[in-house]
């Protein structure tokens, strides 16, 4: 799901399909080989990699997960990498606050 992400959330965001399509296309085609290294039927591979981009679809299109990946985005503009747990922290404000609010209590608690 991770693989696909990239390429869902700019689809929400950029009109021009096809530039997106092609520039997520590595993604989409490595999500395709995991799946056909664990599942040894090509037509079943193909299923589950389909049934995995339709999930993180509709993820990615419900308000939680959208907050998640806008606070993700815009702690990208601020700095230019982050570390993995610096990119969960961002997500989980968002996930806490959707729509920009402050959260109440802090998601960088946890672990």
């Amino acid at each position: 799901m991770v693989l696909y992400g990239g390429g869902e959330a700019q689809l929400r965001v950029e009109e021009d399909e096809a530039h997106v399509l092609s520039c997520a296309a590595p993604d989409y085609r490595r999500g395709l080989e995991l799946a056909s290294v664990m599942i040894y039927e090509d037509d079943e591979a193909e299923a589950y990699a389909q049934w995995l981009l339709l999930r993180t679809r509709n993820l990615l299109h419900g308000p939680i997960w959208w907050a998640a990946v806008e606070r993700l985005a815009t702690t990208l503009l601020d700095k230019e990498t982050l570390t993995a747990r610096d990119a969960r922290a961002a997500m989980q404000i968002g996930i806490a606050a959707p729509g920009g609010a402050e959260p109440t209590l802090s998601p960088l608690s946890h672990r």
